[in-house]
């Protein structure tokens, strides 16, 4: 579990020390910013971590990589744009049920107009999402799966569009 895509949106870096997550067509144009990126550098996913119980699911939740291959660049505006392959086993430590999924974003980290963090999720990333952090009411409390473009602002999930799963349910 890449920590930008994983946990940075939800959580920020105080969770897990991890860069960011990418972003796709939803903030193309803000990717750049003009100039050249810096070179490529490996995100380690900082993994394994668990979520105590009652933080995002009712169990406690492992996550643990299987595979990883994800790169950051940053660009000269401070973007950073994180991409490449995640694939992460997510357990519950009660019952043992664990599954696997492909997270593999891309994710976008930035600052928006009044210098919050805005991380943009695009194609399928893993967030947890806290109890009072989803702004859309559309989510709740868990730790998803989302397909398609979500935004976090100030790790308040702001918008959801497109598919989730919430993987607290799924390992029940």
């Amino acid at each position: 579990m890449s920590s930008h895509r994983i946990v940075m949106a939800a959580l920020g870096a105080a969770l897990l020390a991890v860069p960011t997550v990418n972003a796709g067509s939803a903030a193309a144009g803000l990717v750049g910013g003009g100039g050249q990126p810096s070179p490529r550098v490996f995100v380690p996913s900082g993994l394994p971590f668990t979520f105590g119980a009652g933080d995002v699911c009712p169990f406690a939740a492992t996550l643990s990589e299987v595979a990883n291959h994800e790169f950051a660049r940053t660009f000269p505006n401070g973007n950073t744009l994180v991409t490449g392959r995640l694939v992460v086993r997510v357990t519950n430590e009660t019952t043992g049920a664990s599954v696997v999924r492909d997270v593999s974003g891309p994710v976008l980290s930035s600052s928006g107009t009044s210098g919050e963090t805005v991380v943009v999720l695009t194609g399928s990333s893993l967030s947890p999402v806290l109890a009072g952090h989803d702004a859309t009411g559309a989510v709740g409390q868990g730790l998803f799966v989302f397909h398609g473009p979500t935004v976090f602002t100030d790790f308040q999930l702001t918008r959801v569009t497109g598919s989730f799963e919430n993987l607290c349910t799924t390992l029940r």
